[in-house]
């Protein structure tokens, strides 16, 4: 893969094959080759992350869904050129603190994962455009990332220690998804009128309040599920699902 002892092969996608099986340092010796993007997802292979350090520092895309790879996540704290990093579902843990010298990303999937820590540790990520912690032992005030403008995707489902103001999203204009069910946040639906852009909104609890004609000013909303909560004409009994509808212009309110 070498011409004149300059890297060709940059790109290495193994994902999706049960066949594939092994210690992870097993690829070490390509750490020659300063891989930009290198994913495992959905195989059977195991090991440290120590094992991978040579091959890990060039790295801007790793992927490590749904394997065995195990380690402390700080390991990854020297990927200073990483853009994207989902290793949920692995044995990988550690605190966000692990993470926090990681100042490209522009996605971090952590769901079902076993980092976690304080939400303030990933306030200087500003890069990030997707950032995924369901059912995460993730805590603290959502409004520690209030500096995380630039999130399109924030998913924190069944975070039970996330708590905080809907308020602190009034500064993410460029927010499309949002998912809060099964949080402690609160406050009330009306401090999304400044999110133009979302598309799907998703929260829980008598916590949340509000009126639901506060979305009929977000134009690009086509999903709304609000279970539980005391946002006013909203109701999952089929009779209150109409007037949902109406204050949508006709779109989905789930």
């Amino acid at each position: 893969y070498l011409s004149k002892g300059t890297p060709l092969l940059e790109e290495l996608y193994l994902g999706r094959n049960r066949l594939l099986r092994g210690d992870i340092k097993g690829f070490q010796a390509l750490s020659r080759l300063k891989l930009r993007v290198f994913s495992l997802r959905k195989t059977r292979v195991h090991g440290d992350l120590t094992g991978l350090l040579g091959l890990l520092k060039h790295l801007r895309e790793l992927d490590f869904f749904e394997t065995q790879v195990e380690g402390d996540v700080a390991t990854l704290s020297g990927c200073t050129d990483l853009e994207s990093l989902r290793i949920n579902r692995t044995k990988v843990a550690g605190d966000f603190e692990g993470l926090s010298t990681l100042v490209k990303l522009k996605e971090l999937d952590l769901h079902e994962s076993h980092v976690g820590g304080e939400l303030g540790a990933l306030s200087g990520l500003t890069n990030l455009g997707v950032l995924w912690l369901k059912e995460h032992n993730c805590r603290g005030d959502i409004a520690d990332l209030s500096n995380l403008t630039n999130l399109t995707k924030l998913k924190l489902p069944m975070c039970p220690e996330v708590h905080g103001n809907l308020v602190a999203f009034s500064r993410f204009i460029k927010l499309q998804e949002l998912s809060l069910q099964y949080t402690q946040v609160r406050g009330s639906v009306e401090s999304l009128v400044g999110c133009y852009n979302l598309r799907e909104v998703c929260l829980t609890g008598r916590q949340i309040q509000g009126d639901i004609a506060a979305f009929s000013a977000l134009a690009k909303l086509t999903s709304l599920f609000l279970e539980g909560t005391q946002v006013l004409g909203y109701d999952v009994v089929d009779e209150n699902r109409s007037r949902a509808a109406a204050a949508l212009g006709g779109r989905s309110a789930k």
